[in-house]
């Protein structure tokens, strides 16, 4: 599992798990390495639920439009 991890002027840790199975952390300036891998550690769980989640759940890509004509009052728009 690849996780994006991101520092910045933030407060607190934030950890998304997007429907394209991406994960990304987004951490404080000052938060140690170490910090982090124990986070990341403690929340596994939940990060393999969620992948496991959206990968029973994809949503198959859309594919293009056929030309759909509309008719009103028996007159194409």
């Amino acid at each position: 599992m690849k996780i994006k991890i991101i520092k910045k002027d933030v407060k607190n840790l934030t950890l998304k798990v997007k429907p394209n199975c991406e994960v990304i952390l987004v951490a404080p300036l000052i938060a140690s390495d170490s910090y982090i891998e124990k986070f990341l550690k403690d929340k596994s769980g939940w990060i393999e639920e969620k992948l496991d989640y959206f990968k029973s759940h994809q949503i198959p890509k859309r594919e293009a439009c056929k030309v759909v004509r509309i008719y009103y009052l028996g007159k194409e728009d």
